[in-house]
């Protein structure tokens, strides 16, 4: 379902798709996923841990104590720019992407994903045109070097934005096709401390809308995820990215 509605997407949108990267929101203008896309890899995939309760709980809570961690490195691209690259500030040098360490938790009925990395700046403030804000997502059906997915193969997305504290569904099928739906049951605690951001996503292993969120009651593969630091200006295509891996449930 999700598949043909994305294919309507592209169908709709083919004849302003090149004006979409100057015509795009703040959301996404100033910081979305833009461009781009996740890089590959591979590994040991993440371990949900079945626990009791509910899931949607602090960062620091015991209940991640049941989790396995699995940390990946980030790389930095720049697909407003032609393509993959080190950099900071404009997106050209400087920063450092270092790791994400990504745990997660499951109660049958809903999912939890605790995702954490250093960051030497709290940005969650946007008071002018010159500020940006730290951001992270995760996408969903991940394919290695795909591009915001494609027609055949459209991704759905978490994206979380520090400075407005909340997560989008979004759901996309190629570059410029980015959109968010409105499904907007994803569930967010966030928590900044000795320079590291520390944040849990949750949402219902059903999608609440099969045509606009993936199905998570078997797991997801491949899955990858991303970072912006408001700090070095991130936005849109700049951003840093961990390889793909999976989710299983336990």
């Amino acid at each position: 379902m999700m598949k043909m509605l994305i294919k309507q997407i592209v169908k709709i949108m083919s004849a302003i798709i090149l004006l979409a990267s100057v015509a795009i929101t703040d959301t996404y203008a100033r910081g979305g996923f833009g461009g781009g896309g996740f890089g590959g890899g591979g590994g040991n995939g993440i371990v949900a841990a079945r626990v009791l309760g509910n899931v949607l709980v602090a960062p620091d809570d015991a209940l991640w104590n049941n989790a396995t961690a699995r940390s990946f490195s980030l790389r930095f691209v720049n697909s407003t720019g032609g393509g993959g690259m080190q950099g900071g500030g404009d997106g050209t040098s400087g920063g450092t992407g270092g790791t994400m360490t990504v745990k997660a938790i499951h109660n049958g009925t809903d999912i939890a994903f605790r995702l954490s990395w250093n960051d030497a700046t709290k940005n969650d403030t946007v008071n002018g045109v010159d500020e940006f804000s730290d951001r992270a997502g995760i996408m969903f059906s991940a394919e290695q070097k795909c591009r915001m997915g494609s027609p055949g193969n459209p991704v759905n997305i978490w994206f979380w934005h520090a400075a407005k504290g909340i997560v989008n569904n979004i759901i996309a099928g190629g570059l410029g096709t980015i959109t968010k739906t409105g499904d907007d049951n994803i569930r967010v605690i966030s928590n900044y401390v000795n320079g590291e951001w520390q944040l849990v996503m949750s949402r219902p292993l059903l999608p609440v809308n099969s045509d606009n969120q993936v199905d998570l009651s078997n797991g997801n593969g491949p899955i990858a995820f991303a970072r912006w630091d408001g700090a070095n200006r991130e936005r849109n295509g700049k951003k840093w990215i961990t390889g793909q891996t999976s989710v299983s449930l336990q």
